[in-house]
């Protein structure tokens, strides 16, 4: 379809403002601050430039002179050339203005090369056929005119827009034409253009010769020196109207939007909850509803336009803020379950949601707010906080007593016996119902196996259930559980809240077992450490039957506590009892070493008195010479016997003192052990045993001649006393690094429970009325061979002997050091 004429010169009209460009300077610099998209596109613009390194140089003196005139009278119109990007210069009209409270200056340029090359070349080369080509064909209306209101020369244009020929038009005034309206304001704008201003945009009424009127507008520019000027003006009737159906439209629909105002203002200020709106930049308040005046006490006008520091103390401002900041940099709603706000009322407590209002680049630019006073809600649930907190207290409290009670009653148990078995007995009796409905208490002996000490359960209808499962033994069903495994291996409690019936088969030696099980209950299982220190002596069971109770933190620290308490019980029991042995140990010593200590005394007694009463002082009769020197023989024994005693317990003291001292020297074991075996072996003739010696040569340690005597003799007389007169044998060899001794006899041999304590002091191997001695010998022994780094052991077995074995380093340096 065809185009209208009018639709063309719209098209030309907004093709013309393709050309118009916007920028903005800085007032003192003139550096380029922002700028329209087309300018980057026309001219290149590159912020912070100065403008004037785009305008021509010939047009610096003049350009210059615009820039500062226009901060005095603020709008100044100028024509110089723009540099394109390609070098090229474009002559551009530019209005610029001022705008004091930003400081810079704003250019509205406008694209006029072709009129400046066209109007040139019809007033100076009317004979340039391309020039005034453009002239005969534009659609635009173009003239030259004399500012007494006369067209010089008009183009075809006029003739066809107007309806006028052209002499009609040159022959007459066209102020006779333009509408009375807008006569004044013509006469004006020629009075601009002939005192050398040019216009822009400048629209008025023409009269066709129809009758009818249209809108031009016009872009005017004097001819510098002539009373001319150039115009171009296009037909705008079209626009005017479509402006004028536009404007009808906005007043519709701003009636509209008046009416939808006013309907949500209405809407926001009866909605019963505080709202209002912030600026994005500045956080100040630009809406505020009556609902938002009442709760805080301030009304609108003391509200809008301020922020949350001019009316909040600061560290409520500050979360304010945060908040908002939050808001707007997340673009996000947020919700504050609670927040305190001081208000003219007082405090006030709100729950608030704010949301970012979003412009159409998705930035934000508003910030929306919806506050409910909850301080009622708040009050009543602080009052219902305190009241549940009360009791909370009083159930605890409570709690705390019951605890306390059961505490002390356990502790009273457990102190009223030392025989740990009666009081873990009672202790079981005394943890039902408190602790569990029904419970189990095992023992730890020293041998390693498991004793189940005790079983009860409050109901006495179930006693029969717990005496069945009694007979079960408790060693066998608690290796079947890893919670009494892992229990007495790390002394650690475990609880379960949920113990099924599966479980249940897995722990059941039987079926007769697993069906007293289910007939107990077990919903719930503690497995607690009886301990002190680091010592496990065993573990608690306890279990719930009943699905309404569970086993929790709180019961499982007490059940800790009766568990220690257990242990220290067990503790001081085994103190007790080792106590007691070790006093009937220590009068037991007491009574031997008394007979022992006696015996030598009251032989040598009885030998001197046997003497004396054969003297006769008077005659001067005594014993033979014979009976006298075996009277001093034996008493000589016996204060040997008595000395040997007196040492044993010096050596005792010596080495509990740490005081006994030796002296290291290569020694010769192989000889010290034959000179001692050949002067011991009289002694032994008097036990009658028989002394066989098997001694490897040359075995050389580095030792205390006399220490090593001692144990040999030590050893020796051991052999003798529990050898029941059969053979002794000695053997020395070198094994490896060492030298081993072993000393063998064939005699009553060492029980196996009394093996691990031939070595402690005061004991005796066998207990024997016809053996003397301390049962000390054995223990000097040990700490002797320790001290020369090497070991002593025996190996034995009721009447068929025992042998004892001494290994020490042999020494591998030079003899003679």
């Amino acid at each position: 379809m065809k185009k209208s004429e009018s639709d063309l010169n719209s098209e030309a009209l907004f093709k013309r403002m393709e050309h118009t460009i916007l920028w903005s300077v800085d007032q003192d610099g003139l550096l380029i601050k922002s700028f329209s998209p087309n300018a980057d596109q026309i001219l290149g613009l590159i912020p912070k430039k100065n403008i004037l390194d785009y305008i021509h140089s010939v047009d610096h003196e003049e350009v210059n002179k615009c820039f500062g005139r226009v901060k005095e009278v603020h709008q100044v119109v100028m024509q110089h050339r723009f540099f394109r990007p390609s070098g090229q210069s474009v002559w551009f009209q530019t209005e610029l203005s001022y705008r004091p409270e930003s400081q810079e200056i704003i250019g509205v340029s406008q694209d006029i090369s072709e009129v400046k090359t066209g109007f040139t070349s019809v007033a100076v080369d009317e004979e340039g056929d391309k020039l005034r080509g453009i002239f005969q064909f534009s659609t635009d209306l173009i003239c030259i005119a004399g500012v007494d209101g006369t067209f010089k020369e008009i183009n075809p244009a006029f003739e066809k827009t107007l309806g006028y020929t052209e002499q009609e038009l040159l022959s007459r005034k066209f102020l006779e034409l333009i509408h009375p309206d807008d006569l004044e304001i013509t006469k004006k704008a020629l009075k601009a253009m002939d005192e050398g201003h040019p216009i822009k945009d400048f629209e008025n009424r023409y009269r066709k010769k129809d009758g009818t009127y249209i809108w031009l507008s016009w872009m005017g520019h004097p001819i510098p020196g002539t009373n001319l000027v150039y115009s171009i003006a296009r037909d705008i009737s079209e626009k005017k109207k479509a402006v004028k159906e536009l404007e009808k439209l906005v007043k519709e629909t701003s009636s509209e939007l008046v009416k939808s105002r006013e309907f949500l203002n209405l809407v926001i200020e009866n909605v019963p909850h505080m709202m209002f709106v912030k600026d994005a930049k500045e956080l100040r308040f630009v809406h505020f509803n009556k609902a938002g005046e009442d709760l805080l006490g301030y009304s609108k006008n003391d509200l809008l336009g301020k922020n949350d520091y001019d009316f909040f103390p600061k560290e409520q401002a500050d979360f304010f803020t945060n908040k908002d900041k939050e808001v707007l940099t997340g673009k996000k709603l947020v919700q504050i379950t609670e927040e305190e706000i001081s208000t003219k009322h007082g405090k006030k407590y709100l729950r608030t949601k704010k949301v970012p209002l979003l412009n159409e680049e998705g930035e934000p630019i508003y910030l929306l707010g919806f506050s409910e006073d909850i301080t009622d809600w708040k009050t009543a649930a602080d009052l219902r906080l305190e009241m549940a907190r009360e009791q909370t207290l009083s159930k605890e409290k409570e709690r705390a007593q019951q605890k306390a009670t059961f505490l002390a009653s356990v502790s009273s148990v457990l102190a009223s016996s030392l025989d740990f078995r009666d009081t873990l007995e009672k202790l079981a009796q005394t943890i039902v119902p408190f602790l569990g409905d029904w419970c189990s208490i095992l023992f730890i002996k020293e041998e390693g196996t498991i004793e189940r000490i005790a079983i009860h359960h409050w109901d006495l209808k179930k006693q029969h259930l717990i005496e069945k499962l009694s007979h079960y033994p408790g060693s066998r069903t608690i290796l079947n559980s890893p919670t009494f495994q892992q229990t007495l291996k790390t002394g650690k409690s475990y609880f379960f809240n949920d113990v099924t019936d599966k479980e249940l088969n897995r722990l059941a030696l039987d079926e007769e077992h697993l069906k007293i099980l289910r007939e107990l209950g077990t919903h719930s299982a503690m497995a607690i450490p009886i301990i002190y220190g680091d010592k496990i002596y065993g573990a608690i069971s306890l279990n719930l039957a009943d699905k309404d109770r569970t086993y929790d933190q709180e019961t499982l620290l007490i059940s800790e506590e009766v568990g220690r308490k257990a242990g220290v019980a067990i503790e001081n029991a085994l103190l007790y009892r080792t106590a007691q042995k070790a006093i009937a140990a220590r009068d037991e010593f007491l009574s031997i070493a008394s007979h022992e200590l006696k015996t030598p005394v009251t032989s040598i007694k009885l030998l001197l008195q046997m003497t004396r009463k054969s003297v006769n002082p008077a005659t001067g009769a005594g014993p033979s010479a014979e009976k006298l020197a075996h009277v001093l023989d034996q008493a000589n024994d016996q204060v040997n016997r008595l000395t040997t005693l007196i040492e044993d317990l010096l050596d005792v003291s010596r080495i509990e003192m740490g005081k006994i001292f030796y002296k290291f020297l290569p020694l010769d074991f192989s000889h010290l052990l034959k000179e001692v075996c050949s002067r011991y072996r009289e002694h032994m003739k008097s036990f009658h045993c028989e002394l066989t010696c098997s001694i490897e040569d040359g075995l050389t340690i580095l030792g205390d001649r006399m220490r090593i005597e001692q144990v040999i003799i030590n050893l020796l007389t051991n052999a003798a006393k529990y050898g029941e007169q059969k053979p002794v044998t000695v053997t020395l060899k070198k094994m490896s690094n060492s030298v081993v001794l072993e000393i063998k006899d064939q005699g009553m041999g060492i029980p196996q429970d009394k093996l691990s304590k031939v070595f402690d002091r005061f004991e005796r191997a066998v207990q024997a009325s016809n053996i003397s001695g301390l049962g000390l010998g054995l223990y000097i022994s040990r700490e002797i061979v320790e001290a020369h780094l090497g070991n002593i052991s025996v190996v034995s077995e009721v009447n068929r002997g025992s042998t004892f074995r001494v290994e020490i380093p042999i020494y591998l340096g030079n003899a003679s050091t």
